[in-house]
């Protein structure tokens, strides 16, 4: 099974002082996943943009040449698949229970994952809950 990995979970994947990092790199040893334009450059944002913890503004992660780099290494890493993204929002879309800004993304994913017959993997614990049958926990 290729699972389409959330932004979330590709951040986890590249970045060793992220939340998640142990749980990413156990769940992906050994299945293939796919990645978005979305994704990429969600990913690209991440890792570049500067970082603020509690009130202090620290520098990024990464310069955009290294971010870039590090994008281009995990998307075409043995087994891993590019997904376009290629659905029209204006289309049929699970946006009707879109609650709030920041879940278009996320649906958006769901409904790409639905029509590729993969499952979106993430850390996002309600998406599981709108859409068990697309969606997984990464445990």
């Amino acid at each position: 099974m290729t699972y389409l990995l959330d932004a979330n979970g590709l951040a986890a994947l590249v970045i060793p002082q992220h939340e998640h990092h142990e749980r990413a790199h156990r769940f992906f040893a050994r299945r293939p996943f796919a990645i978005t334009p979305l994704t990429q450059l969600a990913l690209l944002q991440i890792l570049s943009r500067p970082r603020r913890v509690r009130e202090e503004i620290l520098s990024p992660l990464h310069t955009p040449a290294e971010a870039l780099r590090l994008t281009r290494l995990l998307s075409h890493r043995r087994g891993n698949k590019f997904l376009p993204a290629n659905l029209n929002c204006a289309g049929p879309m699970p946006f009707e229970s879109v609650t709030g800004h920041r879940q278009w993304n996320d649906f958006y994913l769901v409904a790409l994952a639905q029509r590729s017959g993969l499952l979106l993997a993430t850390f996002d614990d309600a998406l599981p809950r709108h859409f068990p049958e697309v969606c997984k926990l990464i445990p």
